[in-house]
């Protein structure tokens, strides 16, 4: 049965694709998201997998907070799911799902630290300017505090001055 969904997951991620080459084709509409976005949730890490991939590619839809959610719960050993969760979440943030860095005050502490990760792979002004407000939430000895410093420094807005960016680090 499990493989079935995994099918019809696999379906919608190749849908996605079409959408990406093919603007004027039909958008993923709501009752299919939320089956896309409730796959997250499924028992078979395998149709979790294909949920994230198929969310991947259909940016529109809203699952940056069930993949926030299943990127915490993934076990360490299963690399390809948080693979997928990640490259899923980053694609969302990246797409329809940039609501969340201006929400983010919704998230825990926690889920803000996914999120904060995650935006170190956007090369955008809104990742940046998000990295500035909660650079707080970075411990002082983190390897990521660098790597913070360094996106804001190269990505954030071109109408603030880099020492004012700067001057908080």
């Amino acid at each position: 049965v499990s493989q079935v969904r995994v099918h019809g997951l696999r379906v919608v991620a190749d849908r996605g694709l079409a959408l990406q080459s093919n603007p004027k084709a039909p958008a993923l509409d709501k009752s299919l998201s939320k089956l896309v976005v409730g796959a997250l949730q499924d028992s078979s890490p395998l149709v979790q997998r294909m949920a994230a991939e198929a969310l991947a590619q259909q940016t529109q839809v809203d699952g940056v907070k069930p993949l926030v959610e299943l990127i915490a719960k993934v076990p360490a050993e299963d690399t390809h799911l948080l693979y997928m969760a990640r490259l899923a979440l980053r694609n969302q943030l990246n797409g329809a799902g940039v609501w969340a860095f201006r929400a983010a005050d919704l998230f825990s502490h926690e889920e803000r630290a996914t999120l904060i990760d995650i935006a170190l792979g956007l090369k955008t002004e809104i990742a940046a300017e998000f990295l500035l407000k909660y650079q707080d939430s970075v411990p002082k000895d983190s390897p990521l505090r660098p790597r913070v410093l360094e996106h804001v420094a190269r990505y954030a807005p071109k109408d603030r001055p880099a020492h004012e960016t700067l001057v908080r680090y």
